[in-house]
């Protein structure tokens, strides 16, 4: 009997669900200063269902975006975030993480080209200037 050489597979990637949420993040700055901006969220779970837990994470998820993206250097004085609504959930599938991922780095390429061309434009036909 000849020796069999077992190759070693690499472990097959857990199968997750995805979920996109959208929601609102009410916040102010003073009294008469109130302001929310709309934003969505990717939850990764291992259940098919989406308990109160997660709504949690995603409600903070949402947070730490409006934080992150409007605010980089930390939140002006008098600050606070009065409410977050859930607009959406919405299940994408059971999936591995490259099969999400599947197709993002053809559209990247893809906005890169378009923002290349766009500003190639620009240059070749600026803007002319205002009269007045």
């Amino acid at each position: 009997m000849k020796n069999r050489q077992h190759r070693q597979t690499a472990p097959a990637a857990p199968l997750e669900h995805y979920w996109l949420v959208a929601g609102q993040v009410y916040y102010d700055f003073a009294e008469n200063a109130k302001f929310h901006r709309n934003l969505n969220c990717l939850v990764r779970t291992e259940r098919d269902c989406f308990p109160h837990s997660e709504i949690a994470k995603a409600q903070q998820l949402l947070q730490v975006r409006l934080m992150t993206e409007n605010f980089p250097d930390g939140p002006p004085a008098e600050f606070k975030i009065t409410d977050v609504f859930m607009l959406s959930i919405n299940h994408l599938g059971r999936m591995t993480p490259d099969q999400f991922a599947e197709g993002f780095a053809a559209l990247a390429s893809e906005q890169s080209r378009a923002a290349e061309l766009l500003e190639k434009l620009r240059k070749e036909n600026p803007e002319p200037a205002a009269v007045g």
